[in-house]
């Protein structure tokens, strides 16, 4: 049996309460991530990951963590644009993506979708 190499994902954490407004930002970031993205849905009703949101300085959710990191748009609340969420890496294959400096968000005419206000 050949030892293959296991290839690496983006670790996509969804913190989440169990509301409308989560589910939407949910469905947005699913319907964003790509083949390189694990998402996991992580319900902050539960005190273990309501200790990791802690960890993240996590203030309300919905809240999107990729690689360990609180998304520039979750900073102040609600996922409410798609470009900050791809800009930094969702739902991009891995190779194109050098370092950090890489991921500034490309400007764009269309304006951002909002879903709704943040809940929390």
């Amino acid at each position: 049996m050949k030892n293959k190499k296991k290839k690496r994902k983006r670790k996509i954490e969804v913190f989440a309460s169990m509301c409308q407004i989560c589910f939407d930002a949910i469905d947005l970031v699913n319907s964003l991530a790509g083949p390189d993205d694990e998402v996991t849905i992580l319900d902050v009703e539960r005190s273990v990951v309501a200790d990791r949101a802690k960890e993240l300085d996590i203030l309300s959710v919905p809240c999107v963590v990729i690689d360990g990191e609180v998304a520039d748009c979750c900073q102040k609340g609600f996922p409410y644009e798609w470009e900050p969420l791809k800009a930094a890496g969702l739902g991009q294959p891995l190779s194109k993506i050098g370092n950090k400096h890489d991921l500034m968000p490309r400007q764009r005419k269309k304006k951002p979708e909002v879903i709704g206000p943040r809940c929390g």
